[in-house]
């Protein structure tokens, strides 16, 4: 226990004082940070209006898959052997073992037909086939 006369400091010899000669005058400064904090929102505004909102799969929805394969497999190599043929990168996550991977894409997502599940398989799979190990050509 600590005595009560005991002089607790919450800083060391580099700290302890490094704030006490501190003068900002923040109400001389309010004007010019209105005028900061204007130009940051309308940045932001017209960025908005600019480049527009694209939602992720998280807030879009899409088809997920989950693709097993023979041997581990990075994360960044399949987004990238997938990329082309889903005409954007998909989400891709290892799925319990590091054979196995997630795959969420918004490739084809208005489209609620069996076809276009079809299709995005076969999408997929085209992506996939540099990562496929097969002894026979396909």
């Amino acid at each position: 226990m600590l005595d009560r006369e005991t002089n607790i400091t919450l800083g060391n010899r580099y700290t302890l004082n490094a704030l006490s000669k501190t003068n900002i005058d923040f109400i001389g400064l309010r004007k010019l940070m209105y005028v900061l904090s204007s130009i940051v929102i309308l940045i932001g505004i017209v960025s908005l209006f600019v480049r527009g909102l694209d939602p992720s799969v998280e807030f879009a929805g899409g088809r997920t898959y989950i693709v097993r394969l023979d041997h581990s497999v990075q994360t960044s190599d399949i987004r990238a052997a997938l990329t082309p043929t889903l005409k954007s990168a998909p989400e891709v996550k290892i799925f319990g073992d590091d054979n196995q991977v997630k795959i969420t894409t918004k490739y084809l997502i208005d489209d609620r037909s069996t076809k276009a599940d079809s299709i995005v398989e076969t999408a997929l799979y085209d992506g996939l086939r540099t990562q496929i190990y097969c002894p026979y050509n396909l």
